[in-house]
């Protein structure tokens, strides 16, 4: 249910397009970078931003139900839905039990129920109101007309921000800022305050990220007391189960709002990876005096520095193919811009933007040609198509390919004879590099291979070939009864056949493709055998795939690359 709000939400472009949290293809890191750039726009322009966070009071336990309900139907989401809906969140109650005794259950009107999907989706609770400003005075004019609006939005839906949780702090780095603005929220000033807490990084104001490095390397710290134990333990885990442990606990906390504070100097920056140096060091029992290569080598990990930039870059280039993406104008508007920065004023998806464009791929040209994932299909409606599975898994299919190749023959045998067989892969090379896809369809003695764009991944190619297989039979004349496709990919199979979102571009033309089968009266089966057994139609397909890989003299598929 929650996945269909969405999709519906998302397709009628109903949500906020500021909106970050709990959107597919967002997240809480596009507000950290977007604020993080703003503030230091306004540091390279020599003004100020002052930014006022608001927290609702009570958010989950005072959602006033009927004024939801009003809402959702005036955006368009009547009938049974909306009664469905109506009844998970009306005439719950509560009740209190102490020991033995039980008090009368108590009606419940307002709150959305906890540890529901739902609930995340339906509202948000987290406000944040900034204005860039010559001087932190000018804000009034600004913020506090936007602050009684606020206000009256508030009141109109029942909903009470806490005058303690709110804050503001006023972002500058001029010597004599002048006196901070005084704003006001339901009669109660909104305090200044030099650092506060926002989706997880603590700004202060001037943007050094000192109090949120002290954060990370504390909470850091008694993440090293933690492995010290385990390290010393004789029934400890294995060196191999403590440097996953290290990434799930120590570099996620390093990782999160890198984009953001890792433009932090670099002494601030040190005083994280000697923390995280040290943990590993207690992992493998090495020496002080082991080099940090080596460290680094050992386990698999990264310095924070190099962390920092691999986050970045990987963020900008995923960030230019989501249009929907409330960043992605910014981001645009930054990487086209011809401002010069000052050092200490440069956004940290500046530092890299040179980097990523030295490497040929362009963040600006592409951003339209990617279809919209909430095109197709709705949630509610799952792909039209079977799918089947070889009872042999690869290692059993490899141990005896003669059983495999019969079994198979029987399988294929049971099928009715009016159907058209197709079988297909995906390949990918490295020397030269290239990624190719074949089809190989007996019933109609044809085979056909392609090149795809350069960078395209295995499991596109996978895709993109049962894609081109099911064209060709929908293309033909007599339509067929049943379309079978073999393909060695679960991963493939299991993406088409999902009722789940995808950003990838074949998988959405897939089911646009299999729908349209339906429509002319062709049925499609999805179905997974083992690579490299001796199924005839299927070792013709590679022979295909690895020979285009070789010559790429085959027609060419300009595909876009997936996020």
């Amino acid at each position: 249910m929650a996945n269909r709000l969405h999709w519906f939400l998302e397709a009628k472009g109903i949500i906020n397009t500021a909106q970050a949290g709990f959107r597919r293809g967002c997240s809480t890191t596009d507000q950290i970078a977007q604020l993080d750039t703003d503030i230091k726009h306004s540091f390279n322009q020599k003004r100020s931003t002052v930014a006022t966070f608001l927290d609702i009071n009570k958010a989950y336990d005072t959602v006033w139900i009927q004024g939801l309900l009003f809402k959702m139907a005036k955006k368009g989401i009547a009938g049974s839905f909306l009664g469905w809906i109506k009844g998970f969140l009306s005439g719950r109650s509560m009740c209190v039990r102490i020991g033995s005794v039980t008090s009368i259950p108590a009606p419940v009107e307002n709150g959305v129920p906890p540890r529901r999907v739902t609930k995340i989706l339906l509202y948000a609770d987290d406000v944040l109101l900034y204005s860039m400003v010559k001087h932190p005075a000018d804000a009034e004019v600004t913020l506090q007309p936007a602050l009684d609006k606020v206000r009256r939005w508030g009141r109109k839906w029942k909903f009470r921000f806490a005058p303690d949780k709110n804050a503001m702090v006023v972002f500058t780095r001029a010597h004599k800022p002048g006196n901070d603005p005084l704003l006001y929220l339901d009669g109660h000033r909104i305090p200044s305050q030099p650092t506060f807490k926002f989706l997880g990084l603590w700004f202060d104001s001037k943007l050094l990220w000192k109090s949120h490095i002290d954060h990370v390397t504390n909470r850091c710290l008694n993440l090293k007391n933690l492995f010290s134990i385990l390290t010393r333990s004789k029934a400890g885990p294995t060196t191999q189960t403590l440097v996953l442990l290290y990434k799930s606990l120590v570099r996620s906390l390093m990782d999160y709002g890198a984009i953001a504070y890792g433009s932090a100097s670099k002494t601030n920056l040190e005083r994280v990876d000697v923390v995280g140096r040290a943990i590993l060091r207690n992992i493998l029992g090495a020496k002080r005096s082991t080099p940090v290569e080596m460290l680094y080598a050992e386990t698999g990990t990264e310095s924070l520095s190099w962390r920092t930039k691999l986050l970045t870059r990987k963020y900008m280039i995923n960030l230019s193919y989501k249009p929907q993406n409330p960043m992605h104008k910014p981001f645009i508007q930054l990487a086209t811009s011809t401002t010069q920065w000052k050092p200490r004023s440069t956004p940290g998806l500046i530092k890299e933007l040179d980097f990523v464009k030295s490497l040929g791929i362009s963040l600006v040209s592409h951003q339209l040609l990617l279809p919209s994932p909430y095109k197709y299909p709705p949630p509610s409606r799952p792909p039209d198509c079977k799918t089947s599975w070889f009872p042999l898994n690869k290692e059993q299919a490899m141990a005896c390919k003669h059983r495999t190749t019969n079994l198979f023959i029987t399988l294929n045998s049971s099928a009715p004879v009016t159907s058209i067989r197709a079988y297909t892969d995906g390949s990918k090379s490295s020397t030269p590099e290239s990624t190719t896809c074949a089809i190989f369809v007996p019933t109609l003695n044809h085979e056909h291979a392609w090149t795809l764009t350069k960078g395209s991944s295995v499991f596109t190619a996978e895709v993109t070939a049962i894609y081109q297989a099911l064209k060709l039979i929908y293309d033909v004349d007599d339509c067929p009864p049943e379309a079978i496709i073999y393909s060695d990919s679960s991963s493939a199979i299991t993406a088409i056949s999902s009722n789940s979102l995808s950003d990838n571009e074949a998988v959405t033309a897939t089911r646009e493709i299999i729908a349209s089968l339906k429509s002319s009266g062709t049925r499609t089966r999805l179905t997974w055998i083992p690579s490299h057994t001796g199924i005839e139609g299927k070792e013709r397909a590679d022979r295909l795939a690895a020979m285009e890989c070789s010559t790429q003299d085959g027609d060419r598929i300009n595909n876009s690359l997936s996020p």
